[in-house]
């Protein structure tokens, strides 16, 4: 199973690479329905292979694959891959995923390049209920980053429109609102996983009695987006202002990230 989980981690970043450049077809050109079919079909399929390449490497190391540094950069590439492909499919806009899976490319890159192999299993990474809430927390912060990949070509397609540069490639991604909706989803789905995650993580340590420690972070992550998503339903907030607020607080979510990485190492001795 080693075998199979080092195969498919070092195809993966050329599967990404294939697929990113499909999506880029799309915003280069004006593309036949069956292409805009067949890409969405790759991504669809690029998911289903990343999936079993966390699946293999679980098995080959006998723990949870998504708590360490590496996992985890592969896992955000999969749940970002995962978010654009439901996003996609709610809205019906494929050229912005030339930005989420670029994205996503450079971390699998970054995870397949350096991934370890050591055995021997820590007894509490094994049960499923560590892999779902890792797998929905992670997923959260996934939602997160891609909201704020759609935000930043929101706030460089505004420029383009202001500036009166807009060209043939700028012409081929939707409509401001429509790039606003998008990020406004991923937000929402990252929002929502996140939000299980964390009473996964509380309903376990109130079950075994461990320190919910590494949850403020994820907690810290919650509020701040769920203020930024009913701040945009209720007030008057413009589209640039909502785009700029999402991509700062993805910056400040990347640091609690990591930090919470480190707060569950701390905790697992790890």
């Amino acid at each position: 199973m080693e075998q199979a989980a080092r195969l498919l981690a070092g195809f993966l970043p050329a599967a990404y690479a294939i697929v990113w450049c499909l999506y880029a077809g799309l915003l280069a050109g004006d593309c036949s329905a069956a292409f805009k079919k067949t890409a969405f079909r790759a991504l669809a399929a690029l998911a289903a292979l990343h999936f079993l390449a966390l699946g293999c490497r679980a098995v080959a190391l006998d723990r949870c694959p998504l708590i360490g540094g590496l996992e985890l950069v592969s896992f955000l590439a999969f749940a970002i891959t995962v978010i654009h492909l439901i996003v996609e499919r709610l809205t019906g806009y494929q050229t912005p995923g030339i930005a989420a899976l670029g994205l996503a490319l450079v971390l699998q890159t970054i995870a397949s390049s350096f991934w370890g192999y050591e055995h021997g299993a820590d007894q509490r990474l094994r049960p499923w209920a560590v892999h779902l809430h890792a797998g929905l927390g992670i997923g959260g912060h996934a939602g997160f980053l891609t909201g704020a990949t759609y935000a930043l070509v929101y706030l460089t397609l505004y420029r383009q429109i202001k500036t009166r540069r807009l060209g043939r490639l700028w012409e081929r991604l939707p409509p401001l609102e429509t790039m606003q909706r998008m990020s406004v989803w991923a937000l929402r789905l990252g929002l929502c996983s996140l939000t299980a995650a964390i009473a996964i993580g509380l309903a376990r340590a109130w079950r075994d009695g461990l320190n919910p420690q590494p949850l403020w972070t994820s907690g810290v992550s919650w509020l701040l987006f769920g203020a930024l998503l009913g701040i945009g339903r209720r007030l008057p907030l413009s589209g640039m202002r909502f785009a700029a607020a999402a991509a700062c607080a993805a910056l400040v979510d990347l640091v609690l990230l990591v930090f919470t990485e480190y707060l569950h190492g701390r905790h697992l001795g790890l």
